[in-house]
């Protein structure tokens, strides 16, 4: 290499959560990408979809199942032995309702189309989440939310569906 003696090697720590850079330099010194491996290896998304599709198609659910995967497939050393679990929620526009029924659920790690108001409806809410509102998206209706819950320990897999989907950092400030 033109950087160092032969037989040398690059590291890069936190490999769960590395820094964005050190990753580009890995791959600047090395030639290859840098996969991290997950140790969330289960994923339980809600979708919320509306009566008539105008929050997210099933079109565009298949695009998003389709495209997150393929993106896995590249950012992720473990893709192969991941599980993703696509609920779509009963057709109601109802937030409280929503909300209730991913309560009821008790392990849903990420929300797809939701609106500003997931966690703020007094009739029924979702709480310790980051809510990002997605100006334009192939995967849903432009100006719905995404939302990973748990902010406070994120489940690795919501981050990541959250970075894809907003092209954004997760930052647990988000709004």
């Amino acid at each position: 290499s033109d950087y160092m003696a032969a037989n040398r090697y690059v590291a890069v720590l936190h490999k769960d959560v590395p820094n964005d850079v050190a990753t580009v330099l890995f791959k600047f010194m090395t030639g290859t990408d840098f996969k991290i491996e997950v140790t969330d290896t289960i994923l339980n998304v809600s979708i919320w979809n509306n009566k008539s599709g105008a929050w997210i198609t099933p079109e565009q659910i298949e695009k998003l199942k389709t495209d997150f995967a393929a993106y896995l497939d590249k950012k992720v050393s473990n893709a192969a032995s991941l599980t993703i679990n696509w609920k779509v929620e009963p057709d109601v526009t109802d937030v409280a309702t929503l909300a209730a029924s991913v309560t009821a659920a008790g392990n849903i790690d990420f929300v797809v189309g939701c609106g500003a108001n997931v966690d703020t409806n007094d009739k029924g809410h979702l709480d310790n989440l980051v809510k990002f509102k997605v100006a334009a998206s192939d995967y849903m209706a432009a100006n719905r939310y995404v939302a990973v819950l748990h902010k406070d320990a994120p489940n690795q897999l919501a981050v990541l569906l959250y970075e894809f989907m907003t092209g954004s950092g997760f930052t647990t400030n988000a709004a």
